[in-house]
């Protein structure tokens, strides 16, 4: 089954459009959709970054959900808004329904801020600590290998940005960091996972 995303972009506390794309949702994928819809907002020569993110995406097949053609004619009556042709390659939703409606479909999240100019992804699963991990793991009951000892955690790949919010500048650090594993720490001692990395462990 594909792990569906949806990205919420806020500006001033409120969620201004959301973008959902049908097979993103896993922590290095997400940072990707990030990073391209950061660059099409800070690229594009359009005012409003609603109408920059659909242009933009309408240049891979995404665009405008069909359920809002309505309202982008409402608000924007001499634009053409391009609606989305391919979900995969990111449907722009606007009204409270459709949000509602993708919301309800997906399994990860993730936003960007235009306020501060920052990015989070909020795919991942963790614990402070691995002694925390394998205390939750005894207590439901879940198999614990053999080959989890503290040398193993002590050697995962160091995460600096996983479970922070990102400035944009520093998006591509976030996506290299996460590209060849699913299993990460922090320089505190906490064990990170790809969204569903852990269940599949278990």
């Amino acid at each position: 089954m594909s792990k569906r995303l949806m990205i919420d972009v806020m500006d001033s506390g409120s969620v201004i459009c959301s973008i959902y794309y049908h097979c993103s949702a896993n922590t290095h994928r997400a940072y990707v959709e990030l990073k391209q819809l950061v660059d099409i907002i800070e690229n594009s020569a359009e005012v409003d970054p609603v109408l920059a993110i659909i242009a933009g995406l309408s240049k891979y097949g995404g665009g405008l959900v069909a359920q809002d053609k309505d309202y982008a004619k409402w608000r924007w009556p001499n634009r053409e808004v391009l609606i989305a042709e391919n979900r995969n390659a990111g449907l722009v939703t606007m009204t409270a329904d459709s949000m509602s409606k993708y919301h309800q479909l997906a399994d990860g999240f993730a936003e960007i801020c235009l306020d501060n100019h920052t990015c989070t992804n909020l795919i991942w699963n963790g614990y402070c600590t691995w002694r925390e991990m394998k205390a939750c793991y005894e207590f439901h009951g879940c198999d614990w290998d053999e080959k989890w000892t503290e040398e193993y955690f002590a050697n995962l790949p160091v995460v600096r940005w996983l479970g922070e919010s990102v400035p944009w500048v520093h998006l591509n650090e976030a996506i290299a960091e996460v590209e060849n594993s699913k299993e990460y720490r922090t320089e505190s001692g906490s064990i990170l996972f790809d969204l569903g990395c852990e269940l599949e462990l278990a």
